[in-house]
């Protein structure tokens, strides 16, 4: 997994429904699935990101399911992306 700069997640490709809301709330377990499942480009720890930052979680950047050419990204908890690493 490829860690990305802060260029790399501008506002224009923000969207807090990146992640579906069942999944924002769903277990751990769920959540982990989901994010298997995602055509991921990278990540960012949320303490660097220049847009929306955040302590507690990371930015990562999705290709859209609908459009390969369109990139987005969203916040994602420290605790289950940091899951998500180590199991890459």
């Amino acid at each position: 997994m490829v860690k990305l700069p802060p260029s790399s997640f501008p506002y224009g490709k923000y969207n807090g429904l990146t992640i579906p809301a069942d999944i924002q709330i769903a277990s751990e377990k769920k959540y982990l699935e989901w994010l298997r499942t995602q055509n991921i480009i990278g990540y960012i720890h949320g303490r660097e990101l220049e847009v929306r930052p955040s302590t507690n979680e990371y930015g990562v950047l999705i290709v859209d399911e609908d459009d390969e050419n369109y990139e987005t990204w969203a916040h994602v908890p420290d605790d289950i992306w940091e899951k998500f690493l180590k199991e890459q």
